[in-house]
């Protein structure tokens, strides 16, 4: 990931997450706050409230007072005539109260014997009703008339009660003694007093009430417990406490009443939902602008160093550093720059050159060489590359050692810079045009050439530095210089195309005896387009699924019975061109084509020889495999799985090794065989008798029998030839091998060959190399053997 994301996904998170902790704290402390507000504007208003009801109850008693001091409640209350009391006493009584109370809270008074009977009652009710207490009252009557009964001394007593949900009464109760009033004496007979009751609206229960309603909101819970009281009206009080779930209860404990608001969360958040919005929209503005600001600092203190440094390195070419320069700051990026200048020097070094010899490697030879190309092409010069290959150089390392044959390398090197050093030279070499390729591979460049002459003599040159040997550490080693040589603009423009004709050249030069060297001619230019469009083809073939197979028989030489057949591969495409396997199985073997050539082989073997099983044949197939194989890791896991796939018993087919083209024995080869044979394979060598390791290969080699080559086959009346038909095949008795004779185009040849002991044979005689259908109908019945 780029710096720039990364700087994205860092910044705007963290920035977000340390705003977001800022508005969460401050959010915090809002709300505490307002927890603080509302406890001291509760503990406010309900202390206000308090004293408001005080003032309210000690105005009820000075209203009773005045009203039981009066003379006119005093005659009406000594009074004992009960008529003249009720009509005459009673309207002044009436009127008095009526003054008295006249815009005041009081809503009614009642006056009461001992036993609770009314005397005299001021309410609301109609004037032919007859006169009651309020039903609310009746238990306090009772408690207030047993409370003065039992009371040594005339007293108060009064309850906060609620007519009705919006409304709050006081009633005070008050014992006292007519004579008492009058005479303002004690110690008359307790039996003489009488009782007041006063009822008041107490306001100020919803005034505040409505009051912190409208301050702290509508969700506010009050209650409110009355209790019956005769003591004093004193300040009390009020205590706080937030409950679990994070409500606030203000309460009041009084010998009056017990009140209580409990304010719940939600109105304490609802009223910090403006707050919240302001903090949102702080946070995320404020997030918005540090991010962009962080942003463009860091971006031009920061990323932007860092992508110039970056444009610079992606911008030296290649390895030459032309971007990069030395910095004189003595910050980071400086430092990082300046450590990568002097990186890319060694790298470059590295890179550049084979630590070996000292001369280019391969991958900055080839860049140059292309550069070089280009810039000669411009100018119009010719350019000779000479392609060097040092042969038996792989024989010094296999019996002096790899020590010896890096010195030998770094001595041919040495030489070769010196040879190409000389003032009589006709074309420039620079340092950069020698190049090692790779292991005993070597390249030189010579630049505005006039023809042909300058490379012949360079190569000649090449050539005598190994006339008597090459000398190294004492020991002269035996060995030589193979050179291919290409010019331009006569053999290519670009690197690959002049470095693989060079290359070609060069293989010519070894086919033709070695230690010399060869131009690249248009006959090389043909057999290389005509490889690559056997190569195309090929490919082709493998993916069109065009490859076809034929069969040729495999007879039993007494008695001319089938028991076997050998499946050749062709190939359709090239089959028209007039190239038969003998060409495109080298080139397939060489490009890595053959691997998958060969399991196609195998599978379609396996598929038709199915078919052939459920025709009675009872014979085997034979396929041809390439020794490539026996260095192919997979090769033995690819046939168990076409096995078990097809089901095909393994010793019906027989896997042809060319004797030719095996590769000398070793213990991964020998070990892949083994595999083979295990699973049940039978191997046999092909074209025997042609190789120079053919008995090696006998001794090593876990096979099961041998095919006898067909040149040996058709000079039967050569006496060196039957005499090696006959040594082979008492080779093949010794070991107990099945052999059979390939090219058999004669009775004589068929004759004979029984005749010496060979047990089967194939060839023209019985059968040429025909479509698989064609040889299903040479299987008649009566003619089928197994094998």
């Amino acid at each position: 990931m780029r710096l720039e994301r990364r700087v994205h996904y860092i910044l705007l998170p963290f920035i977000v997450v340390i705003f977001l902790a800022g508005g969460l704290t401050s959010y915090g402390v809002l709300k505490e706050r307002r927890y603080v507000q509302y406890e001291q504007l509760l503990r406010r208003d309900i202390n206000s409230m308090h004293n408001e009801i005080g003032l309210e109850l000690r105005s009820m008693k000075s209203y009773l007072s005045e009203i039981l001091n009066s003379n006119e409640f005093v005659r009406f209350s000594i009074e004992r005539d009960s008529q003249y009391q009720a009509f005459t006493l009673g309207a002044a009584a009436y009127g008095m109260i009526d003054r008295t109370v006249k815009g005041t809270n009081v809503v009614s008074i009642y006056l009461t014997d001992q036993q609770g009977r009314i005397l005299l009652s001021r309410d609301d009710s109609g004037p032919f009703d007859e006169p009651a207490l309020p039903e609310q009252l009746s238990g306090f009557t009772e408690s207030a008339l047993k409370f003065f009964n039992d009371s040594t001394k005339f007293d108060d007593l009064g309850l906060f009660f609620k007519p009705n949900p919006e409304t709050f009464h006081y009633v005070l109760a008050r014992s006292f003694s007519p004579r008492r009033l009058q005479h303002d004496v004690f110690g008359q007979a307790k039996s003489d007093y009488m009782v007041a009751m006063i009822i008041v609206n107490i306001e100020s229960f919803n005034h505040y009430k409505y009051e912190l309603i409208g301050d702290l909101g509508t969700d506010l819970q009050f209650s409110f417990d009355p209790v019956i009281s005769n003591k004093p009206y004193a300040p009390q009080e009020v205590t706080m406490q937030v409950n679990d779930d994070s409500a606030i209860v203000a309460t009041i404990n009084t010998d009056y009443y017990t009140a209580s608001v409990k304010v719940p969360e939600s109105s304490i958040v609802k009223s910090l939902q403006d707050s919240k919005a302001h903090i949102i929209f702080f946070v995320v503005v404020a997030s918005l602008i540090s991010y962009v600001l962080l942003w463009l600092a860091i971006r031009q203190v920061i990323v932007k160093p860092i992508n110039e440094l970056a444009s610079r390195v992606k911008q030296t070419d290649e390895l030459d550093g032309s971007e990069l320069k030395m910095m004189d700051g003595d910050d980071e990026v400086s430092e990082l720059n300046n450590a990568y200048f002097q990186l890319l020097g060694s790298i470059q070094q590295i890179a550049s050159f084979d630590s070996l010899t000292g001369l280019a490697n391969r991958r900055s030879f080839e860049i140059w060489l292309e550069r070089h190309l280009a810039r000669q092409a411009q100018q119009q010069n010719k350019v000779a590359l000479l392609f060097i290959d040092l042969d038996k150089f792989k024989w010094v390392n296999d019996h002096y050692g790899h020590a010896v044959g890096d010195r030998l390398l770094r001595e041919f090197g040495a030489r070769l810079r010196e040879i190409t050093r000389t003032s009589d030279m006709t074309a420039f070499v620079s340092h950069e045009s020698i190049a090692r390729l790779a292991g005993d591979e070597f390249a030189v460049v010579l630049s505005d050439v006039q023809g042909p002459e300058a490379a012949c003599a360079v190569a000649t040159r090449v050539i005598k530095l190994f006339e008597s040997g090459f000398w190294v550490d004492g020991i002269t080693h035996d060995v030589q210089a193979s050179i291919g040589i290409a010019m331009m603009p006569e053999d290519g423009h670009d690197a690959s195309t002049l470095l693989k004709h060079a290359d070609v050249a060069m293989y010519q030069a070894k086919a033709n005896g070695r230690n010399r060297y060869e131009f690249f001619t248009k006959e090389i230019a043909e057999s290389i387009r005509q490889r690559d469009m056997i190569e195309v083809l090929l490919k082709d073939a493998l993916s069109d699924k065009t490859f076809e197979l034929a069969y040729m028989p495999i007879v039993d030489l007494d008695n001319g019975d089938i028991v076997g057949c050998e499946a050749l591969l062709r190939c359709p495409s090239l089959q028209q061109q007039g190239i038969g396997p003998d060409v495109f199985i080298p080139i397939a073997e060489s490009t890595g084509l053959i691997k998958k050539i060969d399991l196609r082989v195998i599978e379609q073997a396996f598929v038709d020889y199915l078919q052939l099983k459920s025709r009675g044949f009872e014979g085997y197939v034979a396929v041809n495999i390439s020794a490539v194989e026996l260095r192919n890791e997979k090769f033995v896991g690819q046939l168990c799985e076409l096995l078990a796939h097809y089901r095909v018993p393994a010793h019906k087919i027989h896997l042809e090794l060319t004797e030719t083209r095996l590769i000398s024995p070793d213990q991964d080869a020998v070990a892949v065989l083994e595999d083979l044979q295990q699973l049940g394979f039978q191997l046999v060598l092909d074209d025997f008798g042609t190789g120079y390791t053919a008995f090696n290969q006998l001794m090593h080699y876990p096979v099961s029998g041998l095919k006898i080559d067909r040149s040996f086959i058709g000079y039967c009346d050569n006496p060196q030839k039957v005499k090696m038909v006959e040594i082979i095949l008492a080779l093949a008795n010794v070991y107990e091998l099945n052999v059979v004779a390939e090219g058999v185009e004669t009775q004589e040849q068929a004759a004979y060959l029984a005749e010496q002991g060979c047990q089967y044979g194939q060839g023209y005689l019985f059968s040429k190399p025909i479509p698989f259908d064609d040889f299903c109908q040479k299987l008649e019945p009566g003619k089928l053997a197994a094998g």
